[in-house]
């Protein structure tokens, strides 16, 4: 049984030791072109779900108002809170802009706020 030893090896020299360097440097950058490739498109997801929703679903609308789903079908039915439809019924969405501004609407006063008022009229 042989071992090799790497020294006693031939080893390439003139212009195979050129193309072969070339060859290890070019394998070399594509793994690094591959690796840059996995990152950018890592970040692009990332920062697709870092995006917030423009629109929920009900259930998903009862949710960020911490209510519960009859809750919000109440209030679209009585239009306290307009809706988005797009194709059938099922397709009927909340904008958040418009979640946001009913929070705002009906929100009420807290003490410190109506004490400020009556000492001010």
């Amino acid at each position: 049984m042989s071992t090799s030893n790497p020294v006693l090896e031939p080893q390439p020299f003139g212009v195979a030791a050129d193309r072969q360097c070339i060859a290890d440097g070019l394998a070399n950058l594509v793994m690094v072109v591959g690796r840059i490739a996995d990152a950018i498109e890592n970040q692009n997801r990332s920062m697709v779900q870092a995006l917030p929703p423009e629109a929920l679903s009900y259930p998903n609308a009862a949710k960020f108002l911490g209510v519960d789903l009859p809750a919000i079908k109440e209030l679209v039915r009585t239009h306290k809170l307009p809706y988005i439809q797009y194709g059938t019924q099922r397709g009927r969405m909340i904008l958040v802009k418009d979640l946001r501004n009913f929070l705002t609407k009906y929100r009420q006063p807290s003490g410190e706020e109506m004490l400020s008022r009556r000492q001010r009229a």
